[in-house]
């Protein structure tokens, strides 16, 4: 996974938990909805000010949107496909893997 396809993923996320479309965002960030897309999608390398703009419409930190990515990209590309498959799921579905892969750890440590 590239840097650009973590961000993008990490901005879908977001997005997608405020329930917003593309267009809507694009319009907060003052961006076109096309270079959203292109930027959740890993197309475009996102400048710093139009990750700046991105994470203002969402009200985030920027540091929020870049957080971690040196573990994200060192992962193993299995365990990165997944983790970024898991983000971008609702938050009920993220808390109920979170819940069965925490019992599982249980499960092997007893």
């Amino acid at each position: 996974m590239t840097i650009q396809e973590e961000v993008g993923l990490r901005i879908r996320s977001y997005r997608k938990k405020m329930k917003l479309s593309q267009e809507a965002l694009a319009e907060l960030c003052a961006l076109h909805p096309t270079y959203i897309g292109q930027i959740e999608r890993g197309e475009k390398n996102a400048t710093l000010e139009s990750l700046y703009h991105i994470a203002q419409g969402l009200g985030v930190p920027l540091c929020e949107l870049l957080a971690g990515l040196e573990d994200a990209l060192t992962e193993s590309s299995s365990t990165a496909a997944l983790s970024a498959k898991i983000r971008t799921m609702p938050d009920r579905k993220q808390r109920l893997i979170h819940s069965i892969i925490t019992d599982l750890v249980e499960l092997a440590e007893s």
